[in-house]
């Protein structure tokens, strides 16, 4: 009989062992699981933050044509008048398009004045 008490009561000190050791690691993963945050929120702020959106750039000014290319220019538009299409150079008087060496004037109807030709275009 003595050997049977002995016995029972190493299987509870076994059990009351792993509960114990069970406890141990349930706080020990706890622990880890807060340092592993804290490190994670303090690399995290070192991080460069991204920056605002810069503001918008001021458009650039568009320079006055020089006389004879504003001569060029007048004389497109006396010719879109002389083609009735005189609302229409209205509107483009006010922003004639002048590339690098003809005059394009678009204008509502699609018709586009290219140098001294008329072509079929499409509004700009």
């Amino acid at each position: 009989m003595c050997m049977v008490q002995d016995l029972e009561g190493k299987t509870y000190l076994k059990r009351r062992a792993l509960e114990e050791v069970k406890e141990l690691r349930t706080k020990r993963a706890d622990k880890q699981s807060i340092l592993l945050l804290d490190a994670f929120n303090k690399d995290r702020a070192s991080l460069p933050q991204p920056l605002p959106n810069p503001p918008p750039l001021a458009p650039l000014p568009v320079p006055a044509p020089d006389p004879r290319t504003q001569e060029m220019i007048n004389e497109k538009l006396k010719k879109a008048e002389d083609l009735d299409q005189k609302k229409e150079v209205e509107i483009m008087r006010e922003n004639p398009v002048v590339t690098e060496t003809k005059l394009i004037v678009m204008t509502e109807g699609g018709i586009m004045i290219e140098g001294a030709e008329i072509v079929t275009g499409t509004m700009i």
